[in-house]
């Protein structure tokens, strides 16, 4: 009991400094690159605040799981360095004893993993990128340089306008072109007027104009009619055309990705499951990881422990490009990671007992001699 209570109030503690620096990084460096897209205009001032909230909430997965890797490494590093993993093997206690204790540590950071990979983290980046868009479409919109044609949708819709006013939303007067196949709509306003509705998609309210279609049948024939209008109004489309296929998976809830089932789908929902998975299996690695003695100190060896995490998630990243690539199935992917974590904590357990047995054979060696 004392043993279990011992161990339990010193993880926690050390999880909560762990993953408050954690945070404090992520932050800051969160705060570093998005302050520095403010400051050369790609994007709005007032965005920086709600961009740097989602980028934590959609880092947090992965926060979580290294700190429940590394609050075990180093409160077993410490006991070891300070002589008190003796005491604790003296008394009858072995390696494997910790395994429960380490549990009853972890799995509320990996109902917490599951919840922050699954459900936090696309909601987070899908609301960063409809910030991102419509600031986007704002810009855009409100950057149309007057007696100028610019194209939106991808040059389906061209629209002209003779001056901008940009205290107000007054575009004066208005010409749009829309072509669709081989038809083409014509609408001109004499005076114009940027809206946006309760979604903030952009409309153009055009007043005392015309709208000409003109139908082209394969013939070389085309049919024209007009009609005047006092009011009219029209949806702009102005997705950016540097949102990616991958990018838009991303932020792509985890229902979603099991409805769609696509490689890219699959790629990322092993990235997502992976994640949990690390938070589930690490912590047990740092159990041998932690007793091997090493001499060149402390720094050094939480660098290390901090390399095999990082090495780990490369395996994941790496495991998501095959399984998009459809190199590799999914449920194979996601067997060989926790695969792999075992047969290594296996190993270093092997070696841990095969020296701590050498160890004592030369204690009674000596204990003989004397």
């Amino acid at each position: 009991m004392i043993f279990e209570k011992s161990i339990l109030s010193e993880l926690r503690s050390v999880a909560g400094m762990t993953f408050a620096c954690l945070l404090t990084i992520v932050i800051t460096m969160a705060l570093v690159r998005t302050l520095g897209n403010a400051a050369s205009g790609q994007l709005e001032a007032q965005l920086v605040v709600p961009l740097i909230g989602f980028s934590t909430i959609s880092s947090i997965s992965t926060i979580v799981t290294l700190t429940a890797f590394l609050s075990v490494f180093m409160v077993l590093s410490r006991q070891c360095r300070d002589n008190e993993m003796v005491i604790w093997l003296s008394s009858g206690k072995k390696l494997t004893s910790f395994i429960p204790v380490i549990w009853k540590f972890s799995w509320p950071l990996i109902i917490a993993t599951m919840i922050t990979s699954l459900i936090a983290t696309p909601w987070a980046r899908n609301q960063a990128d409809e910030l991102r868009q419509q600031s986007l479409s704002e810009r855009n919109l409100t950057e149309i340089a007057p007696g100028t044609f610019s194209e939106f949708s991808g040059g389906k819709k061209i629209i002209f306008i003779e001056q901008t006013d940009k205290e107000s939303s007054d575009l004066g007067l208005v010409f749009i072109s829309v072509n669709e196949d081989e038809d083409e709509t014509i609408v001109m306003g004499s005076r114009g007027k940027l809206v946006f509705d309760s979604n903030q998609l952009p409309w153009i309210h055009l007043e005392f104009g015309s709208r000409t279609d003109i139908k082209s049948f394969s013939n070389s024939t085309s049919k024209i009619r007009s009609t005047k209008f006092e009011n009219y109004k029209m949806k702009i489309d102005t997705t950016p055309k540097s949102t990616t296929y991958k990018e838009r998976v991303r932020s792509t809830s985890t229902w979603n990705l099991f409805k769609r089932q696509s490689s890219s789908d699959l790629g990322e929902l092993s990235f997502r499951i992976g994640t949990v998975l690390l938070c589930l299996f690490l912590p047990f690695l740092s159990i041998p990881l932690a007793n091997l003695n090493t001499n060149q100190g402390r720094l050094l060896h939480i660098f290390g422990a901090i390399l095999m995490f990082i090495a780990f998630n490369n395996l994941l990243g790496i495991i998501q490009a095959l399984i998009a690539r459809q190199q590799m199935n999914l449920y194979f992917g996601l067997f060989c990671l926790p695969l792999s974590i075992l047969i290594i904590t296996l190993c270093l357990f092997y070696v841990k007992m095969y020296l701590q047995g050498n160890l004592m054979k030369m204690l009674f060696k000596k204990i003989r001699i004397t």
